[in-house]
Formats: C-alpha cells, structure tokens, sequence
C-alpha cells in the first residue's frame, strides 16, 4: 500500500463512523414514564407523575412539596398545552400549577440517567432556576 491510500482509510473509516453515529443520536429515544422528583435550584421540590406516549408526548400530575400546590402537564385539548414531549434525549415539560402559574422546564438526559435542565414561570421567564430530577432510571436506547 502507499501512504496516500494508508491515510485516505482511516479517513473514509472516521466519515462513515460519524455518519454512524450522527444516525443513532437521531433515532435515540428515553423512556421516562414513572414517577419524578424535580429539584429546583432554589430548593422547591415537586413531584411528578410521568405518562408518556408512544409518540413521545408526556402528560401527568404532581404536587409542589412544602406549598401543596397541586398541578398537572396539560394534555393537547387544553389551551396552549399539548406541548410537553421528548425527542431524543431533549425534554420540554410544561406544568399548569393550581395557583394560576404555569412552569417551562427545558432539559436532557444525561448520561447518568438523570434529567436537568433549565425552568422558568412562563408569567415570569427573566426569573430562571436550574433543575434536576432525583431519579435516575431514564434510559436512553
């Protein structure tokens, strides 16, 4: 062999590797049906319970912990909602609070199996906490 075609081996090599793995990333999807404990950067707590759906929607009801302020992730009937879902290791959940707010929490799953991210009251979005849930049993596959 030459050394050109010793070099341009490990080069197609590497472009079909990534081609590879750019493809799985896309297809990846995280079961997270089950119960969450959100913990709030601010120290809140909240706990949920997740349905999601084949389609990756996630619906569910929970309780802030401390203010037993019910709330629930609203379905596609109710105004604005129908928003919550996952699309592969990317979170977007919505939660309508009994006390007239409604939470944006935008996260991932993360390699621990564990999902964090950023929220904020959509009422009051320059007001921002991180987020993490408790839980560690999302898979990811």
């Amino acid at each position: 062999m030459s050394n050109i075609s010793k070099v341009m081996i490990p080069c197609v090599a590497a472009i079909c590797c990534f081609i590879a793995v750019s493809d799985i990333a896309r297809a990846e999807t995280c079961a997270l049906t089950g119960h969450w404990t959100i913990q709030h950067g601010n120290g809140a707590i909240a706990d949920m319970d997740i349905q999601q759906d084949a389609a990756g929607k996630l619906i569910g009801v929970g309780m802030q912990r401390g203010v037993n302020i019910p709330g629930h992730v609203p379905t596609g009937t109710e105004s604005g909602a129908g928003a919550s879902r996952t699309e592969g290791r990317s979170v977007l959940l919505i939660i309508q609070w009994n006390n007239e707010t409604r939470g944006h929490y935008q996260g991932n799953v993360g390699l621990d199996n564990r999902i964090s991210g950023v929220n904020f009251d959509e009422q009051n979005p320059t007001s921002q906490t991180t987020w993490f849930t408790k839980e560690t049993n999302f898979m990811c596959q």
